[in-house]
């Protein structure tokens, strides 16, 4: 799945949160909580995922959450990149995250 975000980034598309009630939300320190009320699971994403989750509320580039999370915390752009796109595929695969 990594591989099809790097093409998907290369395509110009864009990466959001599913929005409207479909998602509950919580804060828990410097993570979230999530509920998805469609599929009736339970997620927790830590402060990293936490961070992203709340970029995604608005239509992010994969190259503007990269800059975000570099902004935040002292992580190599390689690295960061790799997280990104793992933390993308997780969302997606459970279907909180869409591609525009």
């Amino acid at each position: 799945m990594t591989e099809q975000l790097n093409q998907l980034e290369r395509a110009g598309l864009i990466f959001c949160a599913v929005g409207g009630d479909a998602v509950l939300t919580t804060e828990l320190g410097d993570g979230i909580a999530l509920l998805d009320l469609r599929a009736n699971e339970y997620f927790t994403l830590n402060g990293v995922g936490a961070l992203l989750w709340r970029q995604l509320q608005a239509p992010q580039s994969k190259s503007e959450l990269i800059e975000v999370v570099q902004a935040h915390y002292e992580i190599d752009a390689e690295r960061c990149a790799g997280d990104v796109d793992v933390m993308l595929d997780d969302l997606i695969a459970a279907g909180l995250v869409h591609v525009r």
